[in-house]
Parts: structure tokens; sequence; C-alpha cells
């Protein structure tokens, strides 16, 4: 090596060997590193994003509903069939139709997910003894083999005893005319949702069947088709009767087919927008009644356990027992089975001892009882002693409503529920939204002390049968219903109970829309939140599972919107709650809920101490070897110019 003043040279070129082996070591770290990525990464099931997207876009846009058929069936006396008999009948449609679109217009504070789809299909019937004559759209559906939908002509040539019903049209015969349409019908008649029947019964009809009961001649002009009129009628309000089943009835004036107008039609415009639309929880034409809140107590698969308990709050007083199962066959069971389109009911029940309440009552002398005040209703339930959450199943997913039945200790007995009013209970009971019902029952002559405390005594079938009522009249609440059926005496407006079950026909029909509705729309936001969430969470487990239940869940509120354009109340039903379920089930997937809170800083915490001081040695090497390469190689040019 040459040395000059100032600088070094060297006369061989710098060997590469130290430089090749740092640079390879760098190499076999950059071409690990895709395998190292590749092996680390998470494992994600591929998600229909664009259709997940698509289902929310349709539900905000166009939400689910289901159509109505309105059928209007006109009871005469034997006619003439003439060519304009059917111009009539489309008149009569048309006016219906318009009124029942003013009513919707002119109340906007109906709740949309119940509604019928564009309101009514409405389609009108005449019914003479010897002309069954039907609107065009109901011709039209019988060609297309949808006379299910339709009662049967007959009703005019009915026999003497309906006759009898219909002149007396008292509660109990209401009861006994809504059996007897059910009969008529049900040969004919798909109950499956959705078509509803109202009969119109002129006031001049019933005057004939009157004079024919007391034998008077009947003198019909049925050449100009006018039919003798009762003074007395002139000016009757109609009388409205809502039965149990899928149908109501009319009766009194300007209810025929030529007397028929507009005050007519907005009656029955009114009767099905008010009940088999909304529950019959709008009452009047200019009152609306505040809608309630538009969740139910289910869960989202659509079942919820009803427990019911036999609360002895002092035993030492006396001890009660029931026999709940014949309770359950004879009372809830038909309550479950009526409302199992749409809710899948579970029934358990069981007997508390020493479960006292947590509020203070106060003795009332006017009243000679103790009272619980309104204001300290809320805090009824003793959480620390009450110790209600007994079934199994209540683990899972279902949603649990309780009935408690409160036997109060003998000290504060008889005991009374008081209402906001000042009034007390008439059925000594309340409601807590989302949690149940409680009852308070008191002893037969409590006062006196004079029940046996030495042995229990075990409530009878008759003791229990008004406690059940009150709990279906809670359950009705719970579910957003009236406790009853509303009877409306300015409206001249009547509803017949469903004793039996509890709901009636229509009534399921207006839960299970909106049910239907609220689980559709409730797949589409959960799904777009599961779409939000995974797309914000690259590192997020997705397993083949989540998005089987993603595409099943799609498919499902697919198939219920083709459901519910046909009609088919039951199979919305089942789809819309399918999705639903599904959609939560992959939302609430276990193998994603461990990391909905795991962050970046998580991952970088891990991977750095592995490879910081290794990426720092490699780093501080390369550097090194470089610049010594480079400065050797310098002075090797250096040498070979000096040569030079």
């Amino acid at each position: 090596m040459e040395v000059v003043v100032g600088r070094s040279t060297r006369s061989t070129p710098p060997g590469r060997k130290r430089l090749l082996i740092t640079l390879s070591v760098v190499l076999s770290f950059l071409l690990g590193t895709p395998l190292w990525w590749k092996s680390t990464e998470v494992y994600r099931s591929p998600l229909p994003f664009a259709a997940i997207e698509t289902h929310a876009n349709q539900v905000a846009s166009l939400a689910l509903a289901l159509p109505c058929d309105l059928h209007v069936i006109f009871v005469a006396l034997p006619i003439p069939p003439k060519e304009e008999d059917q111009q009539h009948l489309q008149v009569v449609v048309d006016q219906i139709q318009q009124q029942i679109s003013i009513i919707l217009a002119h109340k906007k504070q109906f709740n949309s997910s119940e509604s019928c789809a564009s309101g009514f299909q409405v389609h009108v019937t005449l019914d003479a003894e010897n002309v069954c004559l039907r609107s065009r759209s109901a011709a039209g559906d019988q060609q297309n083999n949808k006379v299910a939908k339709f009662w049967p002509c007959g009703l005019a040539t009915v026999d003497s005893d309906l006759r009898e019903l219909l002149l007396e049209s008292s509660s109990d015969d209401d009861n006994l005319l809504d059996e007897f349409f059910w009969s008529f019908s049900k040969g004919e008649y798909l109950a499956t949702g959705g078509c509803y029947t109202v009969v119109l019964f002129d006031e001049d009809l019933l005057n004939i069947f009157s004079n024919e009961k007391l034998g008077e001649a009947t003198v019909v002009e049925v050449g100009n088709q006018v039919n003798p009129i009762s003074k007395e009628g002139k000016g009757k309000r109609r009388r409205r009767v809502v039965g149990k089943y899928r149908h109501a009835w009319m009766i009194g004036p300007e209810l025929g087919i030529l007397s028929f107008g507009r005050d007519a039609a907005s009656d029955i415009a009114d009767l099905a927008v008010m009940y088999f639309s909304h529950g019959g929880r709008l009452s009047g034409k200019d009152v609306v009644v505040e809608d309630k809140e538009e969740s139910m107590p289910l869960s989202a698969d659509g079942k919820a356990i009803l427990s019911f308990s036999l609360l002895n709050a002092e035993p030492s007083d006396w001890i009660f027992d029931w026999a709940f199962e014949e309770v359950e066959q004879r009372f809830l069971q038909p309550l479950v089975e009526a409302l199992w389109p749409f809710a899948h009911l579970f029934v358990e029940s069981q007997v508390l001892y020493y479960t006292p309440k947590a509020v203070q009552s106060h003795w009332d002398a006017a009243l000679q009882s103790h009272v619980v005040p309104f204001k300290q209703l809320p805090f009824f339930v003793n959480a620390n002693e009450w110790h209600l959450d007994s079934s199994s199943a209540a683990a899972g997913r279902s949603k649990l409503l309780h009935f408690a039945i409160y036997v109060p200790a003998a000290k504060e007995c008889p005991l009374h529920l008081q209402l906001s009013t000042g009034r007390i209970s008439q059925t000594n009971g309340f409601t807590s939204p989302g949690w149940g019902g409680i009852i308070v029952w008191n002893p037969p002559g409590c006062l006196g002390s004079s029940t046996d405390n030495s042995t229990g005594h075990q409530l009878s079938t008759k003791e229990l049968e008004p406690l059940i009522g009150v709990v279906v009249a809670q359950l009705r609440t719970l579910f957003g219903l009236p406790p009853t059926v509303l009877d409306d005496s300015k409206t001249d407006t009547f509803g017949v109970p469903a004793t039996a079950r509890g709901f009636a026909d229509w009534e399921v029909d207006v839960l299970l829309r909106r049910r239907a509705v609220m689980d559709v729309h409730a797949s589409a936001s959960t799904l777009a939140s599961l779409s939000r969430l995974v797309s914000s969470l690259p590192n997020m487990v997705i397993m083949d599972e989540i998005g089987d239940q993603v595409t099943s869940s799609l498919t499902a509120a697919k198939a219920a919107r083709e459901h519910a354009i046909s009609g088919a109340y039951h199979a919305t039903a089942d789809a819309a709650r399918k999705a639903r379920g599904l959609a939560e089930a992959a939302f609430f997937q276990p193998s994603i809920m461990s990391l909905l809170y795991f962050p970046a800083e998580h991952q970088l915490a891990i991977y750095t101490p592995f490879f910081v001081p290794v990426l720092l040695h490699m780093l501080v090497a390369v550097i090194k070897e470089s610049s010594r390469y480079r400065r050797e190689r310098r002075s090797y040019l250096r040498g070979l110019q000096n040569q030079d």
C-alpha cells in the first residue's frame, strides 16, 4: 500500500465478502417478511358487503308492508238483476277507498310498521237471496284462484235464529253472531291473515225481518229496489261491532247498495283503519291516541318466557300454593297458540316464600284497607328478596317476562294499589314495561284472619281465573294493545272480547305486521353495523360461520319481502324472524366479541420487542459495512490515479 501525505491509498480493490454477508442477512429478512405476514394474518371469511348495503338501502327507502283486503258484503232482499248493479258496486269501492285514503292522510301519527301496504284493497259483494254479485276486483281474484279469501254468498237466506240475534243486538247476542259468522265463513275463508270482512245490514232489512216476526205482510217494490223505511230509524247511528276473528258487522241506516253514501263509507273506512289496521288503539274520527313503544317484549328470535310466581310475603300468616299445570292448560295454552305466528312463548311457574315488598303502605280509614301510593309503584319489586330469575332458558337470549301474584302479610291485608288519578285500581295490579306485571291478591276475609294458618291452602282454578284475566290484560298492554277490546259508545262501536285466547285474530295480524317490519329493519341495521365493524377492524377474525349466517340472513330478508308481496302473513313473519335472529347471531358471534376493542397499538406492543432489536443491529451493520466499502473503494481509486 502506498501512502501519500494527507491521503491514504491502496493498490488492491476492497473485499466484498463482509458486505455480501451483511446484505444476505438483509435479503433473507426481506424474503421472509411475506412469509411471516402470511403466516400471521387472521382468517376473514368474505362478507357480501354490497348485498348488505343494498338491503339497508331497501329498508330505508321502502319498508316492508303486508297487504290487506277489505271485503264489504251488502245483505239484501231479492232484487231483479240489472246492468247498472256492477256500476253501483264499483262506486261503493271507490267511495270506501277514497275515505281510507283521507283517514290515512289526515292522521299522521299512525304507526307505519303495522299499517297495511297501500291501505286496503277493497272488494264489494252484493249478497241477495237471488243474486250474488261481486265487484270487478273480487271477480278477478276469483278467476285467479283467490276465492278462498272471500265469503260465499248466502247470508240473505239465513234462518230465523240469526234474524232474532240481529234484531236484539245485545252484547251476548254479539258473541253468538260472531260465532255464526265464523262458522258460516270458515268453509271457504282462508284464515291466514290480511283479509277482513265487514257485513252490512241495512235497518230497512231489519224492519222487514221484524214485520215478518210479527206476521205482517211485507211489500217490497222490487222494480225500483226500494224497501220500506222505518220512521223510527231515521237519524239513528250505525251500530258497529268488531268480532274476535277477522270480521265485523254494521247495522243501521243507509247501508243498502242504493242508499249507500259518503257517511257510510267513512264509517267503514274508520272501522277498517282504526281496528283491522291499527289494533283499536286509535278511536274517534278526529282523536289520535298516542302510539305505544314499537318494541315488543320478545328476543331477537321471537321467543319469550312467561314466568309466573306466587309470592307469599309472610308464610307465618298463611301459605298459598297452586296447581299451575291445570291453569296453564286451560287458560294460557290457547293464548300461546294464538300468538305463535309471531311470538314463541313458553310458560314456567314457581312459589316463593318470605317475599316482602320494597315499599311501605299506609292505612286508609275511608277504604278500610292499606294503600300503596302511585308514586311508590315503581319501587314495589324487592329485587333483593324476590329471586324470580329461576329459568335456565333465561340464561340464553330469550326474553323473560315476570308475572308476580303477591299475597300480602296479615298486617297489611287488604292491600290495594292507587292509580295516578287517586282512585283505587280495580284490577289491583300494574305493569312494568320490559319486566312484566304484578297483581296483589288479598285472601278472603283477611281482615278477620279467618284463614287457617296451620296448613297451606291451594288456590283453585276458580280463584285463579280472574287473576289470569288480569295477566292477559297486562300481556296485551306489554305488546302495545289496549288491556281489553275498546268499546266506544260515542261512535256506537263495540268489540267482542276473545275470552278464550285473549287476542283477536285481527289483533294478532296487527302485531304480526309490526313484528315482521321490526325484524326486517333490525336485520338490516344489525348487518350494516357488522359491516362497518368488520371494515374498521382489519385484524378481526371472521369465521365461515359468520359469513354463512350473514348470507342466510340476507336470503331470509329477501324471502320475507317476497312473501309480503304475495300476502303470506305467517311465511313473512317466519322469514323476518329468521333474518333478524341470524343477523344478531352473526354480530354477537363469540369469536369476534373478544376483538371488538382490539386496538392497533396492541399489535405494536407485541411485535416491537421482537423486531426492533434485530432491525436496529441490522441497520447499524449495513451502514457500517457500506461506509467501510465506500471508503476503501475511494482509496483504491485514488491509488489508481496516482499510478497513472
